[in-house]
């Protein structure tokens, strides 16, 4: 059983460099990870803008547009949620005391100091324009975390790359027609699905942690990543049999990968869409658990214990997953005997 294990594995292997899939598979992960490092500083530094109620004085308004873009809302508490959200925006609030304006200048306490000393100077500006007013600074003390969502979404992207290398080495022996003579082998399908699935595993795990590194992330927790990591991998060796199943050559196997993987990442964009109240309807998704569980460790630096639930609920949804798709993947690939 090891023997005709090691030698699926090692077949994988062999393809991998012959095609330099494994160069183009551990470059890719590097190669995002640098040009999100690069773009990183430039989001987080990006121009102000300033949120104000729609009630205030037109002639403030007119004195803030003319040093930065203006957003309007009709409560304080949607103020507060645009200053929380990602993005250096500033409230702005004003208010009349004894005769005088009262500018409370609202941030949300991670911004870069370019953008807090720039709020001010803007506001010092108009108050001594106007000749008698007074400044508040008010900090919400909640952190964005720019760099924590891309660690998320870099890790998760990674796991796809993985199970992309199980699906395009399937693919290749369907080209070379050698996939028929595993179906008359004595392998067992227990060995074929293990042996399928080693390869893609390992890379994956590789191609998170180096991924991680060239992002710049330090401190990586590296038992609660890899606990996340393996708790998911399940979706990704199924995302590439999935892949191996439906393609029939490479270039098909692009164009399906394509889709999967806008598939596979799906629900981690729709995390930033779906309001808070109906994120509920993704709970059945299992890449969803895995860039929370991702998210929990690199933007919320969560403890074991929500990792943990997060993990076991990742896990399930895999189960679930694999159950729902096998019978689907035994009859399109031979899985070799019972």
């Amino acid at each position: 059983m090891l023997k005709r294990i090691i030698a699926i594995v090692k077949r994988d292997f062999d393809n991998s460099i012959r095609d330099n899939l494994l160069l183009y598979a551990l470059l890719a992960p590097v190669l995002i990870a640098l040009i999100m490092r690069f773009f990183t500083p430039s989001v987080e530094s990006s121009a102000i803008s300033f949120a104000i109620l729609d009630n205030t004085d037109q002639s403030i308004v007119d004195e803030l547009s003319q040093y930065a873009s203006i957003e309007y809302f009709k409560t304080e508490k949607a103020l507060f949620k645009k200053v929380k959200a990602l993005g250096d925006t500033v409230g702005v609030i004003v208010s009349k005391e004894v005769g005088e304006d009262k500018f409370k200048l609202i941030f949300e306490g991670n911004e870069a100091h370019d953008s807090i000393e720039l709020s001010k100077s803007v506001i010092q500006t108009i108050t001594q324009k106007k000749n008698s007013a007074n400044i508040e600074i008010s900090d919400l003390g909640k952190k964005s975390n720019i760099k924590g969502y891309l660690a998320a979404f870099l890790a998760l992207a990674s796991m796809l790359i993985g199970g992309m290398m199980i699906g395009l080495n399937i693919i290749d022996e369907k080209e070379e027609d050698t996939i028929r003579a595993l179906a008359v082998s004595p392998l067992r399908r227990s060995e074929f699905v293990i042996a399928r699935s080693v390869f893609g595993i390992f890379l994956s795990l590789i191609l998170v942690f180096v991924g991680l590194w060239v992002l710049g992330v330090h401190n990586i927790p590296y038992l609660q990543v890899l606990f996340i990591t393996v708790a998911g991998l399940i979706l990704t060796v199924l995302f590439g049999f999935f892949l191996g199943s439906v393609s029939n050559n490479q270039i098909n196997g692009i164009a399906n990968l394509k889709i999967g993987a806008l598939v596979f990442l799906l629900p981690a964009i729709l995390t930033f869409i779906i309001p808070k109240a109906y994120i509920f309807v993704l709970y059945w998704l299992p890449t969803y658990w895995t860039f929370e569980g991702y998210k929990a460790i690199f933007v919320l630096q969560d403890s074991w214990n929500a990792i943990g639930r997060i993990g076991l609920w990742s896990f399930v949804t895999n189960i679930v997953c694999f159950m729902i798709m096998y019978s689907t993947l035994k009859k399109k690939l031979p899985f070799g005997r019972d």
